[in-house]
């Protein structure tokens, strides 16, 4: 199940990142690679294995001036996620574009943790916020916070927790 739930998420992100948002004719879009760290705390639905794990992993995406989308791949030894995130960048129509932008998202996708004993896989929904900090026009970090709900396992609940994350505009 794992290699055809990657397999669709690859296609449906690689579909969205070719269409990042509306008006995508008429805005400029600008292709990014990037590396993330995140640090998330796991609440499950067994007693005591509530843990926090920290993974680090790849993005592809692209923004507009507007939006952004991106399949991010993260993973460590005992946990892999699979997600597709849709942002959509704010006030820069009220005070320009600026080295300090805020963004709001979603997200879903696929999540593995094998340092549970029960069911420990499932499918996961979630919103996400944070700041994207330019550091040049074609670099810049990103800051977020993120929370998961997670459907289909018998074990994961929510997940949330912060990231980092630098991208490569090319």
């Amino acid at each position: 199940m794992m290699k055809n739930m990657t397999s669709k998420c690859i296609w449906l992100s690689l579909l969205l990142s070719i269409a990042p948002a509306n008006n995508l004719i008429e805005d400029e879009t600008f292709a990014f690679f990037g590396l993330e760290m995140g640090h998330q705390t796991i609440i499950t639905h067994i007693p005591h294995e509530d843990h926090k794990e920290t993974l680090v992993g790849v993005r592809y995406g692209q923004q507009t001036l507007d939006w952004r989308t991106m399949l991010t791949v993260s993973m460590n030894s005992t946990m892999q996620n699979y997600e597709i995130e849709v942002d959509k960048i704010l006030v820069d129509k009220l005070f320009g574009t600026s080295k300090l932008r805020p963004y709001l998202g979603i997200s879903g996708g696929y999540l593995k943790d094998d340092a549970l004993t029960a069911d420990n896989d499932g499918l996961h929904v979630g919103v996400k916020g944070g700041f994207l900090i330019y550091g040049s026009d074609s670099v810049d970090i990103d800051l977020s916070y993120h929370y998961r709900k997670v459907t289909g396992s018998d074990a994961l609940d929510t997940m949330q927790g912060i990231g980092l994350a630098v991208h490569y505009f090319f």
